[in-house]
C-alpha cells in the first residue's frame, strides 16, 4: 500500500487544502492600480544657418582676404536664417584659430545691420554680439580693417573662426538643446 512518507505528505497536503479552503479573505493580496490620461509626444526643432545674403545658401567661411594693406579693407555679408520652430537667442563670437595672434589682435570689425545700425565694433579678437532670432533672416555686413601701419604686420596671416550658437538663457550653457554654426576665416597682409 502506502509508505510512511507519502501517508505524511498526504496528511499534510489534506490540512493545507483545509486550510485553505476555511480561509475567507487573505490580507496579503496587493492591489495596484495606474490610470494615465490622454497624452502627446511633440519635437521641436532648433536650427538656423549661416548663409549668403544672396540665396541664403549656406556658408563655410566670411572672410578670405589676400594683400590687405594699413586703411585697405573688405566688406561681407551674412544672414543668420532660423531654419527650426523654437525661439531661442543667439550670439556670435570670434575664436583664433592657431598660434599667431598678432594680426589677429590688430584687425578692427565693424557689424552693421542691414539698415544701418551698428552692433559691433572694435578689435577683432573682441568680437561679440547676442540677438534674438525673428520670423525673418537676419543680415549683417562687416567691414575687416588694418589702421596700423607698423611694418611689424607686412605678410602677416590671421586664422579665425567667427562662431554663432543658440543658447535658452546663458550663453554659457552646455546642456540642453542647441545649434551650432563656425565659418572659418583668413586674412593676408600684403605689402606696403
Amino acid at each position: 500500500m502506502l509508505n510512511t512518507s507519502t501517508k505524511i505528505a498526504l496528511v499534510i497536503l489534506l490540512i493545507f487544502a483545509y486550510f485553505l479552503n476555511s480561509t475567507e479573505r487573505t490580507s496579503a493580496d496587493l492591489y495596484a492600480e495606474s490610470r494615465v490620461g490622454p497624452s502627446s509626444f511633440r519635437a521641436i526643432t532648433l536650427a538656423f544657418d549661416v548663409g549668403s545674403t544672396v540665396n541664403h545658401l549656406k556658408i563655410p567661411s566670411l572672410f578670405s582676404t589676400y594683400g590687405l594693406i594699413p586703411n585697405g579693407f573688405d566688406i561681407k555679408s551674412m544672414g543668420i536664417i532660423k531654419r527650426g520652430q523654437a525661439d531661442s537667442n543667439y550670439y556670435m563670437k570670434y575664436e583664433k584659430i592657431g598660434e599667431n595672434n598678432l594680426l589677429c589682435n590688430e584687425l578692427q570689425l565693424t557689424a552693421l545691420t542691414t539698415q544701418w545700425q551698428k552692433k559691433y565694433e572694435g578689435s577683432l579678437s573682441q568680437f561679440a554680439l547676442t540677438s534674438r532670432f525673428t520670423s525673418a533672416p537676419e543680415y549683417y555686413i562687416f567691414f575687416l580693417t588694418l589702421k596700423n601701419k607698423s611694418s611689424e604686420f607686412k605678410n602677416q596671416r590671421c586664422d579665425f573662426s567667427i562662431v554663432a550658437r543658440t543658447y535658452r538663457t546663458n550663453q554659457n550653457e552646455t546642456r540642453g538643446l542647441f545649434s551650432k554654426s563656425t565659418l572659418v576665416n583668413t586674412v593676408y597682409t600684403g605689402q606696403w
